[in-house]
C-alpha cells in the first residue's frame, strides 16, 4: 500500500513539473510573440517614414523646379537662393481632437534644399577635343580618341568613371582630374546642345579652355563678367570667337559657338528630408531621412531631369543662405 501511495506522489510530482516547464515555454513564447509583434510595429513605423521623407524630398525638387522656373523667366537667376529649409508641422491622430490630428509636439519634419549651377562645367559628351585634352590634363591624341568615341560611335558617357573603364585614362590620371569641371548632364537632348555652357558661370579654368586662353588671360576676362554678348565678350578677351575651342560651324565667321551662352540653364538640386522625434533637451533622436539628387535642364519647352539619385539615410543640409517656410503638414 505504501508503495502505491509513494509511485503516485511520484507521478504527481512528474505532473507538476511538466505543467511547470509547459507554463515556463509558454511565457517564453508569449514573450518572444508580443516582442516580435514591437518589432513588426517599429518596422512598419519606419516604413512609413521612409515614403513619409522620400515623398518630402520629391516635393522638395519639384519646388526648386518651380522656383528656379519662375527665376529664369523673370530673368533674375541672380536671386535664386542656393539653399533654402522647409520646416513641416507633424500631427498625430486624436480622436479626441476636434479634427481628428493634434500637435506632434515630439516630432520635426524637415525638408533642406541645396541647388547648384551646372552650367559652367564642361559636358564631356559635346566639348570639342582641345578644351578636353586641357580640362583632363591629358595629351591631344587621348582627347581626340574620346571625343572620336562619341562622335563616330555614338557611346555617349553616363559618368566620368567610364573615362577609366573604357580605358581612356588611367586610375592615377583620373584622380589629378577636377571632376567639378565636368559634367554629363547639361544637354537633354543629344540632337542639340546648344547654351549647355555658360561662360559667366563656368570656373577660370573652363574658361581658359574653352576660350583657348592662358591663365592669366581667363582671370582677367573674368574679372569683366557678367558677359552680355558677343561683343562684349570678345572685348573682354580681345580676340574673336574663330579662335575659341568652341567655334561656330563652317560658313559663319564671327559668330558665336551654339554650345556657349551667357545664361545659366542647367542645375542640380539636392533634397534631404528628415523626420525625427525630439527628445527633452530638443535634440533629434531616431531620425529617418531621405535624400535625392537631380540634375534638371530648363530652355527647352519643358524642364528636363537628366540626372536622378535617391538614397536614404543621408544627413547635412549644406548652403550658406537659409530660407525657412511652412507648407503641408504631416500626419502620423
Amino acid at each position: 500500500m505504501n508503495r502505491f501511495r509513494s509511485s503516485r506522489s511520484e507521478e504527481r510530482g512528474i505532473a507538476l513539473l511538466s505543467a511547470l516547464a509547459l507554463l515556463f515555454l509558454f511565457s517564453l513564447l508569449g514573450v518572444a510573440y508580443v516582442g516580435y509583434m514591437a518589432t513588426l510595429a517599429d518596422q512598419a513605423r519606419y516604413e512609413a517614414r521612409v515614403v513619409q521623407t522620400r515623398a518630402m524630398a520629391r516635393g522638395g525638387v519639384l519646388t526648386a523646379i518651380r522656383e528656379i522656373e519662375t527665376r529664369i523667366a523673370q530673368r533674375n537667376l541672380n536671386e535664386l537662393p542656393t539653399a533654402y529649409e522647409t520646416v513641416l508641422p507633424v500631427y498625430r491622430k486624436d480622436a479626441a481632437a476636434p479634427n481628428g490630428v493634434a500637435a506632434a509636439e515630439n516630432r520635426r519634419a524637415t525638408t533642406a534644399i541645396a541647388i547648384s549651377d551646372e552650367s559652367g562645367k564642361v559636358n564631356l559628351n559635346y566639348a570639342p577635343a582641345p578644351v578636353l585634352a586641357r580640362i583632363l590634363r591629358t595629351n591631344p591624341g587621348v582627347a581626340g580618341k574620346i571625343r572620336g568615341s562619341v562622335q563616330a560611335a555614338g557611346r555617349r558617357f553616363i559618368s566620368l568613371d567610364e573615362l577609366v573603364s573604357r580605358g581612356f585614362i588611367a586610375p592615377s590620371a583620373a584622380s589629378a582630374i577636377n571632376e567639378n569641371l565636368l559634367t554629363v548632364y547639361s544637354v537633354a537632348d543629344p540632337a542639340d546642345p546648344s547654351a549647355s555652357l555658360n561662360l559667366n558661370a563656368a570656373p577660370v579654368p573652363v574658361l581658359a579652355a574653352a576660350l583657348a586662353l592662358t591663365p592669366k588671360a581667363a582671370r582677367a576676362a573674368a574679372a569683366q563678367r557678367p558677359f552680355a554678348s558677343a561683343a562684349a565678350l570678345t572685348a573682354a578677351v580681345g580676340k574673336g570667337p574663330e579662335t575659341f575651342n568652341y567655334r561656330a560651324p563652317a560658313g559663319r565667321p564671327g559668330a558665336l559657338a551654339p554650345e556657349l551662352c551667357f545664361e545659366s540653364r542647367c542645375f542640380r538640386i539636392e533634397s534631404r528630408a528628415s523626420i525625427a522625434n525630439l527628445g527633452r533637451d530638443g535634440e533629434e533622436h531616431r531620425a529617418t531621412q531621405s535624400r535625392i539628387e537631380a540634375v534638371v535642364v530648363f530652355g527647352h519647352g519643358e524642364p528636363r531631369i537628366t540626372f536622378w539619385s535617391e538614397r536614404r539615410g543621408a544627413d547635412g543640409t549644406g548652403g550658406s543662405q537659409t530660407v525657412k517656410e511652412e507648407q503641408d503638414p504631416i500626419v502620423e
